[in-house]
């Protein structure tokens, strides 16, 4: 999670991937951090994780698109080529 926030110092990525489970902090935490910066707090963020129930309500209050795992992977892709072609479409 760290190393991420540090890494987007330098790149604007066009999508956040989180992993819930994270050894320095959760998914979370990491999403608020970098949605917290000015130039990244358009960027679309999918979280994922073996068991989300936990961080429901988190994910509900930012809005976020959750998927548990194990989640099939067509439409894992379908997901994400969804999200670029709407932000794209905002932009």
């Amino acid at each position: 999670g760290f190393a991420a926030w540090k890494f987007t110092r330098f790149v604007k990525p066009q999508l956040f991937l989180l992993d819930y489970s994270l050894p320095d902090m959760n998914g979370i935490v990491l999403y608020d951090r970098l949605h917290a910066r000015k130039e990244l707090e358009d960027v679309p963020a999918i979280i994922v994780g073996a068991c989300l129930k936990a961080a429901g309500d988190d994910i509900k209050q930012r809005e976020l698109l959750a998927l548990e795992k194990p989640f099939n992977l067509d439409e894992f892709l379908v997901t994400i080529e969804n999200i670029l072609a709407k932000s794209s479409e905002e932009q």
